[in-house]
């Protein structure tokens, strides 16, 4: 920023912490959004576009790099609000912490890769290279969340949903979750391999005889005529 827009040390300090400042407190308005109006998808993607054109800004154009910067903070909370949420739409509840766990150790393993990398180009290319880079890890996102997008589609769609549309979702499959307990429950009970005292009863029944008092029926039949 001192070399690109002319800024003294502090300007550039100021703006290069500027994007935490704007996701500070974009990031809960921003997960709200997420809770009310679901597809995630969608919003992955429209974070994932917005950060390319602030990158192409700053890489291409010599507008003012406060606004850049700042939408990028939004952007970044976007994504973050949208992304997060998805594993815990996909993943069974007791391995969800493995899950959080591991996407934050690729995380914290790509941002050390990407910060050293972007060192060497800075120092190497120039700025311009550096903003080529972040455009080119940009652009593979977007591709990425394109095949995400594609396979959901392929599927139920589910985690492109409205929030609405994915409770009904629940809801139905849950009702047929129950439906087919129902059914495998009512299987095992006819299923269910018959005893002595069954058939034993069963054929007391067929003669015109009540089962024995002690075993919830009245006393023998007597036939009229006798």
């Amino acid at each position: 920023f001192k070399d690109e827009f002319g800024m003294d040390g502090d300007a550039a300090n100021f703006i290069t912490g500027l994007i935490y400042l704007m996701s500070a407190p974009a990031s809960p308005l921003l997960g709200l959004l997420m809770d009310k109006t679901g597809r995630n998808i969608t919003w992955v993607m429209v974070a994932v576009i917005g950060s390319i054109g602030c990158h192409a800004l700053l890489a291409f154009t010599r507008l003012n790099p406060y606004i850049a910067v700042s939408s990028l903070g939004i952007a970044y909370s976007l994504l973050a609000s949208a992304l997060w949420p998805i594993a815990a739409l996909i993943i069974p509840e007791y391995q969800l912490g493995t899950a959080y766990g591991l996407m934050q150790a690729i995380q914290n393993l790509g941002t050390a890769l990407i910060v050293m990398a972007a060192g060497t180009i800075s120092d190497e290319y120039g700025y311009t290279m550096l903003e080529c880079f972040f455009l080119f890890w940009l652009g593979i996102s977007l591709l990425s969340t394109i095949c995400i997008w594609i396979c959901d589609c392929a599927g139920t769609g589910y985690l492109n949903m409205s929030i609405e549309a994915r409770n009904k979702f629940d809801e139905a499959r849950q009702a047929e979750m129950d439906a087919l307990r129902a059914r495998r429950v009512e299987g095992y009970r006819l299923l269910r391999p018959r005893t002595d005292v069954n058939i034993r009863n069963r054929y007391l029944s067929k003669i015109g005889a009540n089962l024995p008092g002690h075993l919830g029926h009245g006393g023998l039949i007597v036939p009229a005529h006798l």
